[in-house]
């Protein structure tokens, strides 16, 4: 369709020659194993990516998508990298793919149990409830059995006998662990998802 805005003296602006590139979601958060995602691309331009990660690579599959596959995380940093849709014009949109760090291997499950987190095993919803004392700044993370982050969410504070409700009916039945971590604490639980 051509849209135009008539202008006096009979001048008039043509919207559809207006180059214009779009690529979303222009960020992105992936899991520490490896994986692929698409990033959707909308424009009036011909284009190409590139990306600058020696841990993922990108490819124009069609004209309106940008495969993107990484390789697992294996180190115990976080990482990031860039990718570029260049589009004649000179116009272009830049996505940054951040990458969550490998969880440790010798996760110590709770014996000082500060967080309580049932029912074990769960098919719906966990819940997450402090023993004895009010918490803060608390982060909440669950992954996999191979450390891929699942969930995550960040509470400002849980109360005494406070209950939070994590979603999981959507996740396959297996084991995961839930993470629950503020600058004081880092507790690890196993659950199965049945």
């Amino acid at each position: 369709m051509n849209r135009c805005i008539w202008f006096a003296k009979e001048r008039f602006l043509n919207y559809s020659a207006l180059a214009f590139l779009d690529v979303t979601p222009d960020s992105m958060r992936v899991g520490s194993g490896s994986g692929s995602a698409i990033l959707n691309v909308s424009g009036n331009v011909d284009w190409t990516v590139t990306d600058d990660g020696s841990w993922l690579t990108a490819e124009k599959t069609s004209e309106s998508a940008i495969k993107v596959n990484y390789n697992e995380n294996t180190s115990e940093n976080e990482r990031t990298a860039n990718i570029t849709a260049s589009g004649t014009d000179g116009i272009s949109e830049t996505i940054t793919i951040k990458q969550d760090k490998k969880l440790p291997t010798n996760m110590n499950l709770v014996k000082d149990q500060y967080v309580l987190i049932y029912p074990n095993p769960a098919k719906d919803f966990i819940y997450i409830k402090t023993n004895e004392t009010s918490l803060f700044d608390i982060s909440v993370f669950v992954t996999d059995a191979l450390g891929r982050l699942v969930y995550m969410n960040k509470y400002d504070q849980i109360n005494v006998k406070e209950e939070k409700e994590i979603f999981i009916s959507n996740l396959e039945n297996g084991i995961y662990y839930v993470i629950v971590r503020n600058r004081n604490m880092n507790q690890i639980y196993k659950i199965i998802k049945d």
